[in-house]
């Protein structure tokens, strides 16, 4: 019995096309740089007889790279760090595609594939946070920045850790709040697409800064180019801190409003 073809259309069409669209539409970024190029590299990985869970692995090691290059490195490596998390969005594509070409999904896979979105993303605002520090054109920042006059390069440092701390804590009340609260699963999207114009405009801004996968790696690129990673941190620091705060208000008020409904 002769082994199955792998076609690069094989690939591509074992993923939904609703969210091809939703992706395209909402994420463009992501879906151009990151879930295009994964049906490409997800054929190598099936040539190679890489399984999803591998290819998890493998996105935590250049997820985490990336973070030391981008605390620790030159511009150079900076640089280097910023495309290699890239890549991390293209491989944390990959992994799902080889489930889905090969019909073979797992609870662990699925789980894993969270834990690793979630270590490298809390990682990776923390060396973004002591690449600022270290980066002394976050330092002249500073000491041009009239609205900073009080503060050292320490703030970058806090800035950093708070950022991941924040992201972290909104993703996991997210998740607990769809859990609790709505019936739309957690991978589904596509579903929660607003009718009107402006709050469609709205969600597509809100999806694109929430997170990293959006308007965030060209907003790296840009502060690495310029020395300007002191001012990036600073934004996610005051950008995750409001998906935060958004989170506890929107569950607040769903439990207000579901024990009025039962009383």
């Amino acid at each position: 019995m002769t082994a199955r073809k792998i076609d690069i259309k094989d690939i591509i069409a074992t993923y939904s096309k609703d969210k091809m669209v939703f992706e395209r539409r909402n994420k463009a970024w992501f879906y151009y740089t990151g879930r295009l190029p994964s049906f490409y590299l997800t054929w190598i990985f099936l040539r190679l007889n890489i399984s999803a869970n591998q290819a998890t692995y493998i996105s935590l090691i250049v997820g985490l790279a990336s973070c030391i290059f981008l605390a620790l490195g030159s511009y150079m490596l900076k640089l280097a760090g910023a495309l290699m998390v890239n890549l991390g969005f293209v491989l944390d594509c990959v992994d799902g595609n080889i489930a889905r070409y090969r019909k073979s999904f797992s609870p662990f896979g699925e789980f894993i594939d969270a834990l690793v979105g979630y270590i490298v993303t809390a990682f990776l605002f923390m060396s973004i946070g002591v690449g600022a520090f270290i980066d002394p054109g976050s330092s002249a920042l500073l000491r041009h920045a009239e609205i900073f006059p009080l503060f050292s390069k320490d703030v970058f440092l806090f800035a950093g850790f708070w950022s991941s701390l924040s992201y972290v804590l909104a993703r996991l009340g997210s998740l607990r709040y769809k859990t609790i609260f709505t019936s739309v699963p957690n991978d589904d999207n596509t579903k929660v697409i607003a009718s009107n114009r402006f709050h469609r405009i709205i969600s597509i801004i809100s999806r694109n800064m929430f997170g990293t996968s959006g308007f965030f790696m060209p907003l790296l690129l840009f502060a690495i180019v310029f020395r300007l990673l002191g001012l990036l941190v600073l934004l996610y620091a005051v950008v995750n801190t409001s998906g935060l705060i958004l989170i506890i208000i929107k569950a607040t008020a769903q439990s207000f409003r579901t024990l009025k409904k039962e009383n």
